[in-house]
């Protein structure tokens, strides 16, 4: 036997399961919108430390690379040389005219976007620290005192800048 169903007998929703759906779709929709900007932003901060660190693991390969070449010379107090890898540089950091300028070879960690400026302090007896160091000279060894600021600037290409200053000891001969 079949039984006839009218639709007068089926309740009437009213349209609250769709209202209900929507509701759940706007904050699904929200929450996506925030992980989305969250993860952004944390790309962005991840990618400023990525290259916080390119720019001083650079800055300090080109003081590494300015201290072990034994064909930069500087012999006058105050005189500047700057140095560019890969390019000669023309003015100091600050802009202004350089004593002298060199180029050395782009290398691993230095390049183009690095840019040193060797400064001499002033020169006299090496300190008796340097007499007993791992590079040990004799006794009453003449030194020369340095200043070396060195700049990593890769600001053109969207990249970090980077600048650190140290001293420098070096035996003089």
């Amino acid at each position: 036997m079949i039984r006839a169903i009218s639709i007068a007998s089926i309740p009437r929703q009213q349209g609250m399961a769709l209202f209900v759906a929507l509701i759940f779709l706007v904050i699904l929709t929200l929450l996506s919108i925030t992980a989305m900007r969250t993860s952004t932003m944390e790309l962005y901060m991840a990618s400023n430390e990525q290259e916080h660190r390119i720019g001083l693991d650079s800055t300090q390969s080109a003081s590494d690379a300015v201290i072990k070449n034994a064909d930069i010379v500087v012999t006058v107090k105050g005189a500047t040389t700057c140095i560019g890898f890969g390019y000669t540089p023309d003015a100091t950091i600050d802009g202004n005219n350089c004593t002298s300028s060199q180029a050395l070879p782009a290398g691993t960690g230095v390049g183009p976007n690095n840019f040193t400026q060797l400064t001499q302090l002033d020169s006299g007896t090496c300190p008796a620290f340097i007499a007993t160091g791992e590079r040990a000279t004799p006794n009453g060894s003449s030194c020369s005192f340095f200043t070396l600021n060195n700049v990593y600037d890769a600001t053109a290409q969207r990249g970090g800048r980077s600048v650190t200053v140290e001293g420098v000891v070096m035996e003089a001969y």
